[in-house]
């Protein structure tokens, strides 16, 4: 009679587990949104250069680590990003990546998600502004 008690018990726990792993609300609210976006030239995103050429995205939102995974149109996985901050948008207009230019170097520095109604922020990589302001004191070669 323990042992039929004690499975019982154990069966309720399991069944209350696997119950609220299916809640949104304590798994975290998870959503996804999916994309293509091409690139006329070559720009880094963060430290990573991605050439011109044709790219899909993933992004998975989780609240406060929102990652943004980036592919070649093949297939072919390049890298994955975490914004620096999220700031909701209210969906109007498309999804579209925002390039910023410093001295020659082109940078992602936003990614506008319609279907998640977020704009993630990216920053330029402190390594690459001194890059640029070095370059832009010297004297241009000729």
């Amino acid at each position: 009679m323990k042992s039929m008690r004690s499975f019982s018990f154990v069966g309720a726990l399991l069944l209350l587990l696997g119950a609220l792993s299916f809640s949104p609300i304590l798994a975290g609210a998870e959503s996804s949104a999916a994309g293509r976006f091409t690139l006329p030239v070559e720009a880094r995103w963060g430290t990573v250069t991605l050439p011109a050429g044709d790219y899909q995205y993933s992004v998975e939102y989780r609240g406060a680590s929102t990652i943004v995974f980036v592919r070649g149109t093949a297939g072919e996985p390049c890298a994955m990003f975490l914004a620096h901050s999220i700031e909701p948008n209210n969906g109007a207009g498309k999804s579209d990546l925002v390039l910023t230019r410093k001295g020659d170097t082109m940078f992602v520095t936003s990614l506008h998600v319609k279907e998640l109604g977020l704009t993630l922020d990216y920053t330029i990589p402190a390594v690459a502004m001194e890059t640029v302001a070095a370059r832009m004191s010297q004297p241009p070669v000729r």
